[in-house]
């Protein structure tokens, strides 16, 4: 399920232009200190992290250029959380009901999630971001840039195992201000 691929038309399909997944965290045993200097120390073991939601950075949060591309930055955090977890609550909130391309991505993940299945992989990065304001009665940002994502495994309880090569899409990036900074309007792929 590719990332733009999910959230854009004719991409690699299934997954969203939205992020991507790496598996849960692994973490080692850490040593534990000994009060006898003959004793070895010992291993304890420790649980993995929860994974949580990145948190908005503050320049995401203003209305500016540079706050465009701060929340298109976080917005992308955002779909690789959503894909490594299958949490979608953290994206459906920072864009608006009508962005189609945002739906599609998180239809494609509450998918996966609904058949017990996980992403692993499709981990996506914005490079080359520019944006454009656009003023009037309506005021929006659009931010273009690249998508990368790495390669993606999309396994489904039951099914066949999908792979997706990775690469790059071009997007358009519609955002409209708010009170709070900004919600996507509308995610597409830049023809």
């Amino acid at each position: 399920m590719p990332r733009l691929a999910l959230v854009l038309p004719n991409l690699a399909a299934t997954v969203l232009l939205l992020g991507a997944c790496g598996g849960s965290p692994s973490s080692a045993p850490t040593l534990a200190p000994t009060t006898s200097t003959a004793a070895t120390p010992t291993t304890t073991p420790t649980t993995p992290a929860t994974p949580t939601p990145p948190p908005m950075p503050e320049a995401a949060r203003a209305h500016t250029k540079a706050g465009a591309i701060a929340f298109v930055k976080h917005y992308w955090d955002i779909v690789n959380y959503a894909q490594e977890t299958l949490d979608v609550k953290p994206l459906r909130r920072l864009s608006f009901p009508s962005c189609a391309g945002c739906n599609g991505g998180i239809r494609s993940i509450t998918q996966v999630a609904r058949k017990n299945g996980a992403i692993h992989g499709g981990v996506g990065t914005i490079r080359t971001p520019k944006a454009t304001y656009y003023p009037g009665t309506a005021p929006v940002m659009l931010v273009t840039c690249t998508v990368f994502s790495t390669p993606e495994r999309v396994t489904v309880h039951g099914a066949t195992t999908v792979r997706y090569p990775g690469g790059s899409t071009p997007a358009n990036f519609w955002l409209a201000p708010t009170p709070t900074g900004w919600k996507m309007s509308t995610l597409e792929e830049r023809k």
